[in-house]
């Protein structure tokens, strides 16, 4: 190594060992020599880890206008605005991210989800879409993705963009039917498109079978967040 990738290396090193102060130690001696991109966001990293997230968003807007292309700052600034509460700044820094990288899979799934949860549906769709269309043959791509984008399609009423999501989950569940995650993000979406075909009888039935598994060990959040995201869009159909 040389003695700048060594120092790097160290440094990652004091971070994943939760060493914090003297991580930063090492990344401001490596600034003082030599005003380095990574050195410098290695300071906001080390700050973020030690709560002092002001202080880390001072440092990454400097490094920011000094390198108005270097994308890990802002996946890093994405997570400070985020600690920090604030959503619209985090939302803006992630879609800058994007704008950088875009056939960056992690960037738009992230950026996608933090608009669907701010209920910026177009949004989410745009960077769900793409993320699917780049992803999916990718080890990188989540399923959880296309049953976003699902419910996004829902709220549209986009019959079409709905039923890619369905063929596009059962075709992946094909190739690993013994999946018990997978069939449960195709039926998922499978019940969101037989809703917006209005029938509700049919979706009820496959959300019954959903709902006896609601003990199954393997039950998680992800499901737990799905199955309340129908029960409310049953609730908006007015379905009994």
């Amino acid at each position: 190594f040389s003695r700048l990738g060594s120092a790097s290396w160290i440094a990652e090193l004091l971070l994943n060992l939760n060493r914090h102060e003297e991580a930063r130690a090492l990344f401001d001696a490596v600034l003082a020599t030599r005003a380095l991109p990574w050195a410098k966001l290695g300071v906001a990293r080390a700050q973020i880890e030690s709560g002092e997230m002001a202080k880390a968003v001072r440092t990454l807007e400097s490094l920011i206008i000094e390198e108005p292309t270097y994308v890990d700052a802002y996946d890093v600034m994405g997570r400070a605005r985020l600690e920090l509460g604030d959503f619209e700044g985090a939302m803006d820094v992630y879609l800058k991210s994007v704008t950088l990288t875009p056939e960056s899979i992690p960037r738009l799934q992230k950026a996608g989800m933090l608009a669907y949860y701010r209920g910026d549906l177009a949004e989410a769709a745009k960077c769900f879409d793409r993320a699917v269309r780049v992803g999916m043959g990718s080890k990188m791509f989540d399923w959880q993705t296309a049953v976003l984008l699902a419910f996004a399609r829902f709220h549209e009423g986009d019959t079409r963009g709905l039923q890619r999501c369905c063929d596009d989950l059962g075709a992946v569940l094909a190739k690993a039917p013994q999946s018990q995650r997978l069939s449960r993000l195709s039926r998922v979406a499978n019940v969101l498109l037989l809703l917006l075909h209005q029938r509700q009888a049919d979706a009820m039935a496959m959300i019954d079978g959903l709902a006896a598994e609601l003990d199954a060990v393997d039950f998680d959040l992800e499901a737990a967040s799905n199955m309340l995201g129908l029960l409310a869009m049953i609730a908006s159909t007015g379905t009994p």
